[in-house]
Order: structure tokens, then sequence, then C-alpha cells
């Protein structure tokens, strides 16, 4: 009686499994439907960057545009992509467009094709989003199978007389997102910075490894909660270290600052993460060179009650130079 029972659970969950029409679809029989609405399994609310490839026609790379797209089903295999007005530019640019889907099996993924005009001007919108499939409580069907985005693309072009505008929209599942500034010691001049992303975390915590140098040393900084790195130098004795994670760290050209003369500040100050002589410092310099960074407010935007983290990276020490020196920040989505 036990083996009968086993076996018919063994069936039940084999069935569960091979109703799952965007894995399976290769090796399970075909069953009619409806509809495949693939319209309803890309529909929701997506947050991420929006970047700027080329304006008017002119060949650049902007970042630091934090948007969210609402993708609303509105009939079958149609969405709604609407993004609220960001200014760009100079240019106030929303994006409001009723598009196809179609499904790219090979890819795993959705297609989304639209037209739409924005200030009288054509717009094309293209997209692409990836789905993984969330299984509800075995083990008996009818199985709950339930759609999640684990990324979202979405391509616009705009065609001015001036010349094209080229916006670039991508999102992914890890919304957890730390933004890295470095700012010049001795002139606190933005230089750049980084946008990571991790996994989920109830809370913020970095950890500095320090290793001293006796001719070589190292400070590492971690994400204490998830064990990741946020940041590692290295340092030399009467030479000079450099940043070795992260890489490809962008320029300040890249971001895009406000023009408006307001000043954004975290609501709970500063925390020195690594102060190894307790010297008492005044961050407010510092951080008001990046204040007006667009990424950096739309981080203090969506979590205006955080502590700026902070040290001073110093790769350079002995008779060490200060004009080598950098603070590094990190703001918190």
């Amino acid at each position: 009686m036990k083996t009968t029972w086993k076996a018919i659970f063994i069936a039940l969950t084999l069935i569960g499994l091979f109703s799952c029409e965007d894995y399976w679809d290769d090796i399970k029989k075909p069953k009619p439907q409806p509809t495949s609405d693939y319209a309803g399994k890309i529909e929701g609310t997506y947050s991420g960057n929006l970047s700027v490839n080329e304006f008017k026609g002119q060949p650049i790379t902007k970042i630091g545009y934090l948007a969210d797209f609402t993708v609303s089903k509105t009939a079958n295999d149609k969405v709604s992509i609407n993004c609220v007005p960001i200014d760009i530019q100079g240019e106030l640019i929303g994006i409001n467009a009723t598009c196809s889907v179609a499904k790219d099996k090979e890819a795993r993924g959705y297609t989304v094709n639209g037209t739409t005009t924005w200030n009288g001007y054509p717009v094309q919108i293209k997209g692409f989003f990836t789905t993984h499939l969330e299984c509800g409580t075995p083990p008996l069907p009818p199985f709950d199978w339930n759609a999640k985005t684990d990324f979202a693309r979405i391509d616009i072009t705009i065609q001015t007389p001036e010349g094209d505008i080229k916006l670039n929209f991508s999102s992914t599942r890890k919304t957890n997102k730390v933004l890295m500034l470095i700012v010049d010691y001795t002139t606190n001049a933005f230089e750049g910075g980084k946008e990571l992303a991790f996994n989920d975390a109830e809370t913020f915590t970095i950890v500095p490894d320090y290793k001293e140098p006796g001719d070589f040393g190292s400070i590492e900084m971690k994400y204490s909660e998830l064990n990741q790195r946020l940041f590692y130098g290295t340092i030399v004795w009467m030479g000079k270290g450099r940043i070795e994670y992260p890489q490809n760290i962008l320029p300040a050209n890249s971001f895009d600052r406000t023009v408006t003369a307001d000043y954004w500040g975290p609501g709970k100050g500063f925390e020195n993460v690594f102060n190894q002589w307790n010297t008492v410092y005044d961050y407010n310099p510092v951080w008001s060179s990046v204040q007006n960074v667009v990424m950096a407010r739309n981080y203090l935007r969506t979590n205006p009650d955080q502590t700026i983290k902070i040290f001073l990276y110093t790769p350079s020490v002995g008779e060490g130079d200060p004009a080598d020196w950098k603070w590094i920040l990190f703001v918190k989505n």
C-alpha cells in the first residue's frame, strides 16, 4: 500500500513539472490554450537605470538616471509601457507606448516592439525580458506557476531633426544597490564611481579588513550581511598602490549633475568605516562635491534617513603623497 501511494505521489509531481510550458516546451506533449497571453507574463513595475547613448546625433555616455517603467497588459499579447518624464540634458522626456509582445523561445524570454511619439517626433521601442517560473505548493495539481522577471531591457530611439536620442533602460532582479563614489583628498573634486548590485539584505554594514603594509598591504571593505566585497585597494610603503576592485570605474563626466543650487544631505550624517587613528574630519566639503550627482540624489530620495559610509583610501604611506589619497563614499538605495 505504501508503495502504491509513493508511486501516485511521484506521478502527480511529474504531471505538475511537465505542465510548465516555458521550460518544457521541447519535451512535453503540447496542450491547446485559448491564448498565449505573453503580455501577462511581463506586466509589472521595473526599477532600474536609464542611460543616454546618443543625444541628438552626438554619441555620449550618460548614466545616473533612475527610472520606473510600468508594463501594463492592455490586450492579448499587447502591453502599455509607461515611464514618468525625466529631465535628460534639459529635455523632459517621457514614454507611453502600446507594444506587441512575442515569445523568444531560444532565448527563454519575450521581445517587445512598439512605436509612439514624443513632442511630435517618432519614437521606436524595442525591449527584451527574461523570466523564470516559480511553482506553488506541491504535491497535488494544479500547480501554480507564476512568471517572475529576471532581466528587462528597453531601448528607445527618438528621431528628432537634430539627430536621434538613444536611451537604454535595464533592470535586474538585484534591486539592492550601493553607489561607490570617489573624491580627491586634496581638492575635493569628484573623480568617478561605480554602482554595485547585490542580493537583498535587511541591513547594510561595512566591515574593513586592513593588512598593514610592511612593503605591501591592502584595505578591503565587505558588505557584512552578504559577505560580499565592496572595495579592495593595495597599499605600498614608499610607493603607490591602486584600486583593484571594483573594476571599470566610470569617470565623473559619465554621471549627470543637477543644475539647481539646492543642497541635499544624508539624514543621519556620516560614518567613517575605517579611521585607524580616530582623526576628526569635516566630511561636508567631501559630500558637497557629489551631492548634486543625479544618481546620488536618487539614492537619497529612496533612502533619505541613511548614514553615508566613508573612509580615506591611502595607497601611498610612509612618505606618502596626499595627492594620491582618495575619499571613498558608499551611498545605499
